[in-house]
């Protein structure tokens, strides 16, 4: 593992023949958040060679979409043809979607907010001309609180 920053970004043809998973940081030895992210970056590259999965990126939990994980979608049309996701694969990992809880569309993406059956809302997002589905964020907590807990303070 590559833990320094490079002075120019990677060739895509170069990314592309890379072996295996691969994660790509872009982010600066002066920025604070790049810093602070190093020890969850390497516990998850820790936790994949380990064949671990390893949990979201931090900074895809605080909504700034950095990384993106290619998942499968099941998908259900409508009478107007339109796609909606219905559940998805990531890993070995089947998540029941429960409710949209919003939508819209950018030029070359569909962005779907969703609550899943473990209690957490994600950002999914739809390329249109691919057809390739990502996991591009978690919004709010990582899981809700359990109802049952006892709180302390």
């Amino acid at each position: 593992m590559n833990t320094g920053y490079a002075a120019a970004k990677p060739a895509r043809a170069a990314v592309d023949a890379l072996a295996g998973p691969t994660l790509l940081e872009f982010g600066s030895s002066t920025c604070g958040h790049c810093r602070r992210a190093q020890p969850h970056i390497a516990q998850a590259a820790d936790q994949r060679r380990r064949g671990a999965c390893p949990q979201i990126c931090p900074r895809a939990q605080s909504g700034s979409g950095c990384a993106r994980m290619k998942i499968l979608v099941e998908c259900h049309a409508g009478y107007r043809g339109e796609e909606e996701p219905r559940a998805f694969t990531m890993g070995a990992t089947r998540l029941a979607i429960l409710e949209i809880l919003d939508r819209w569309a950018a030029p070359e993406h569909r962005y779907f907010k969703v609550k899943v059956d473990d209690g957490r809302t994600l950002l999914l997002r739809h390329d249109s001309a691919s057809g390739q589905w990502e996991l591009a964020g978690l919004v709010g907590a990582e899981r809700p609180p359990d109802p049952g807990a006892t709180k302390l303070h």
